[in-house]
């Protein structure tokens, strides 16, 4: 028999205080989404004795410091046929935010909810709610959010990772927030995954973000909307890859890899490496922040400033790295220049390189801003890519970089080792990826699905394309890859076959898609004999 217990709301209210709901959403969309986005951290903590008011007791015990309540209806436990433990359902749940202001949420599922060998839980999978609230200032909606692989341990509540509740997978499907009519935050869809390194000692985290709004052009003065229209920047959409871990004991937080493709402006790529985020110092920042906010606001952010200056002096950098992948904004920006001044793209890229010069001589050392300057020719010649990194010979405090940039920011340069590199083949992804095209073409001539000097062809293309002779390392590993049936980029390779298969295709279909670049290039070869 299913155990069913309530605690009753206002009947009249429907979860919601109709008056104070459009204020709500005005004043406190941010502390909203934060909390729907991270609900499922600390809703499903009782659910071993199934007993309402536990349940709401020990929810309202981790989010009372944000200065919020959780209201339910009832809660229905169900147990699950193929007997991995219960189905627990949360119904009406609402959030209270002060005397007067109560929204509604929903009904939240947690799934295969069982007892753990530690007297805590874990928890399959937990369905938060669909939000749609809107007012005439704010548009705040979310669809699909889904937490997976949760484990509850039996005391919550505190601030550090090791006393929350711990889940492997987050996801959501499409989430949108609005300011008046203009699009301020959106994206398809989100998904973050945890491990646990060796027994508590850090986390590992990777995950990826679809169709992320990063700009929408509202209303611009006339002169930057020309430019922006220009640029096909009137709205600037990406997609990103991110990985890294955290290693408590040292604070160590490494960024391995994070990806932001930008269609129709190009790829960038960020990773950094600093430790000193270490545990004890987040515990002395958030619980001043946390238990004295709504009591001495000022006492609050002086503690903050005090934990700031703290964490400066401890956090140091080993080295980062940035990157940028043109996708032709770059020439389409000399080109915009261009005409706006009535003159040549070769008298507008004069003019880049004779700004940078002057920009650089009083930021930079003399050989690093000539480098720079060079550097920064051959990239407008032929934009491609162009790397930045820091590799110092010993980790720097962060307050060290801090100094030197406010006493002698040239220094800066030698302090953190800086190096700077434009069109690197073997850092293009494009290149590679051609590459590895060339391989594949010798491969599917080889099966005698290509004609037998497809290759000579291609290869002329890519040469063509990167205008020198064909020939690095790591090109050279991805067109061997190529060559053995394996569709290669960067570490990712599937065989050929099993790539055609994915795509619903067999091998041939895949072979042709390079048939009308290879017949091009041989009748031009033919037309100059």
């Amino acid at each position: 028999m299913n155990e069913r217990v309530c605690i009753p709301l206002d009947p009249t209210s429907n979860g919601v205080s109709k008056a104070a709901r459009p204020e709500f959403v005005t004043r406190n969309s941010q502390r909203l989404m934060f909390l729907v986005l991270g609900l499922a951290w600390v809703l499903p903590l009782p659910a071993k004795a199934l007993d309402a008011t536990e349940i709401v007791s020990l929810v309202n015990s981790v989010v009372e410091p944000l200065g919020m309540s959780i209201i339910t209806s009832d809660a229905t436990a169900v147990p699950r046929q193929d007997s991995s433990g219960i189905d627990v359902f949360l119904h009406r749940v609402a959030l209270k935010s002060g005397p007067a202001e109560t929204i509604a949420l929903g009904d939240v599922t947690l799934e295969s909810v069982k007892v753990a060998d530690t007297g805590g839980y874990t928890i399959g999978r937990i369905q938060l709610p669909n939000l749609d609230l809107r007012d005439p200032l704010t548009t705040i909606v979310t669809n699909d959010v889904i937490l997976l692989n949760c484990n509850v341990p039996k005391k919550s509540g505190a601030l550090m990772p090791d006393d929350f509740m711990f889940c492997e997978g987050f996801q959501t499907g499409p989430v949108l927030i609005k300011d008046g009519q203009v699009d301020m935050f959106s994206f398809d869809r989100l998904e973050f995954n945890l491990t646990r390194m060796d027994g508590t000692a850090g986390l590992n985290f990777s995950g990826y973000l679809k169709n992320d709004l990063l700009y929408s052009m509202a209303t611009e003065r006339p002169e930057t909307e020309r430019l922006l229209i220009a640029l096909g920047l009137t709205e600037i959409r990406s997609s990103e890859n991110f990985s890294g871990s955290w290693h408590f004991p040292t604070g160590r937080f490494r960024l391995n890899e994070n990806h932001i493709d930008i269609p129709d402006v190009g790829k960038i790529s960020v990773a950094f490496d600093m430790a000193g985020l270490t545990q004890a110092w987040i515990k002395s920042f958030l619980t001043p922040q946390w238990e004295e906010t709504h009591v001495d606001p000022d006492g609050a952010l002086e503690d903050m400033d005090s934990a700031v200056s703290v964490l400066l002096a401890q956090l140091t950098l080993s080295g980062f790295s940035v990157e940028f992948q043109d996708n032709s904004l770059t020439r389409r920006a000399i080109d915009y220049f261009a005409t706006h001044q009535g003159t040549s793209t070769e008298v507008a890229e004069m003019a880049v390189n004779a700004t940078f010069s002057q920009f650089s001589k009083s930021l930079l050392p003399t050989d690093f801003a000539a480098a720079a300057g060079s550097a920064l020719t051959r990239y407008i010649e032929e934009p491609n890519n162009i790397r930045i990194w820091a590799e110092p010979q010993k980790p720097v405090t962060f307050s060290k970089i801090l100094e030197t940039v406010e006493s002698e920011p040239k220094a800066i340069i030698d302090l953190l080792n800086v190096s700077l590199s434009v069109n690197d083949r073997d850092r293009n992804s494009t290149y590679l990826e051609r590459r590895n095209d060339l391989g594949i073409v010798a491969f599917c001539s080889g099966q005698g699905l290509l004609i037998p000097d497809a290759e000579r062809y291609f290869r002329m293309i890519v040469q063509q394309t990167f205008r020198d002779p064909v020939h690095t390392s790591d090109g050279d590993v991805h067109e061997q890859k190529g060559r053995e049936g394996i569709v290669f980029l960067q570490g990712y390779e599937q065989f050929v076959n099993d790539y055609a298969a994915a795509k619903g295709v067999g091998l041939q279909e895949v072979c042709d898609q390079y048939k009308i670049g290879i017949n091009l290039m041989k009748r031009s070869v033919l037309n100059q004999k």
